[in-house]
């Protein structure tokens, strides 16, 4: 078969790639991958019986779907007898750009690289996701003691491994009101016992309190040199450190209900 330019071919003997590359958000879905096969010259070919294609990625993150909607993941793919042409759709979950491979036994692979960005208002967390801009990737932008929880993408402080403070079970006092003061060497009282729905005000001049570890994120609210913290939820121990010198050991405390 005579072609403009003077190429000559007959026959199938590779998959073009006939979309455009696209340029899409992560996790959402890709227009359609438009695959072709054709002959040398890069003309179509009808197929005279069912192809089989094969679509692989660059990385292990890429879907593949038969349908606009990326929901339909059909067992196989293929250009049916009679037609030259398959259309596929694809997403991602993270920002990357991955390039995609048709493949079928007998023909040379037709390969395009595509991109894909976190949606607005949103940020890479590394390599596996699109998050809110606002929320965590690592621990270094979360504040205090608190972690980046990776399930969620969101800051709380760590549960308490051994003894917060260095406070047994005999160690703790029942609060009485008052005000735990932060000196520069001490939680005075430094291990204390609250109530169901205890009001704990914390008072220390140059010495602001944090929440080390605990069960849950307490409510804490600073008005002037006193802070007042509430929800103590859980029946284990919540560890407490100065905010101005969370390394000092000693300036720690804990509170038990």
């Amino acid at each position: 078969m005579q072609q403009d330019g003077g190429c000559m071919a007959t026959g199938a003997s590779r998959l073009g790639i006939t979309s455009a590359a696209q340029t899409i958000n992560a996790r959402a879905c890709s227009a359609a991958f438009k695959v072709e096969l054709q002959n040398a010259c890069g003309a179509p070919v009808v197929a005279g019986a069912a192809v089989t294609v094969t679509f692989t990625s660059s990385t292990t993150t890429t879907e593949f779907f038969g349908d606009g909607a990326c929901i339909g993941k059909p067992s196989s793919f293929q250009i049916p007898a009679g037609s030259s042409t398959l259309s596929v759709y694809f997403n991602e979950q993270a920002q990357t750009m991955p390039t995609l491979t048709a493949s079928a036994t007998g023909l040379d692979a037709g390969t395009q690289t595509q991109t894909v960005a976190c949606a607005a208002g949103e940020k890479a967390c590394g390599v596996v996701r699109c998050v809110p801009t606002a929320a965590c990737c690592l621990d270094a932008d979360c504040t205090g003691a608190k972690l980046c929880e990776t399930a969620t993408n969101e800051c709380h402080v760590p549960k308490c491994v051994g003894l917060p403070a260095n406070c047994f079970s005999g160690d703790y006092k029942p609060y009485d009101g008052g005000t735990i003061q932060i000196t520069g060497s001490a939680f005075s009282p430094k291990c204390v016992q609250v109530g169901f729905n205890a009001s704990v005000k914390f008072s220390g001049f140059g010495h602001s309190v944090e929440q080390s570890c605990g069960d849950n994120d307490l409510n804490i609210s600073n008005f002037g040199s006193t802070t007042t913290v509430t929800g103590f939820s859980g029946f284990n121990a919540y560890g407490f450190r100065c905010m101005d010198h969370p390394t000092n050991s000693f300036q720690v405390g804990a509170i038990k209900r």
